[in-house]
């Protein structure tokens, strides 16, 4: 079982879920996320919540670097801009 720290948000008033997920140890580890949760985006496209990072398919396998932090939102509550939409 991998060491990792899970927050899914999701809003109950409309607007994207957002998922976070913390790497608890001092080693690289792989995360599997829920199909149900990768799904939320619609096509299973997330990115980060910050920067914009392009989309990440969170339908297969995420690496986490040690005591890494990662932040998303659905690829869809993103717009042309990188700012966040009310999706």
């Amino acid at each position: 079982e991998e060491p990792l720290f899970t927050v899914l948000r999701v809003p109950s008033r409309g607007g994207a879920p957002v998922l976070c997920l913390h790497n608890l140890s001092q080693r690289r580890v792989t995360a599997s996320i829920p199909p149900d949760v990768a799904r939320l985006s619609g096509t299973g496209g997330w990115t980060a919540l910050e920067g914009g990072s392009p989309a990440m398919d969170l339908r297969k396998p995420l690496k986490l670097a040690a005591y890494e932090v990662a932040w998303m939102r659905p690829w869809s509550a993103v717009d042309a801009t990188g700012r966040g939409t009310q999706a």
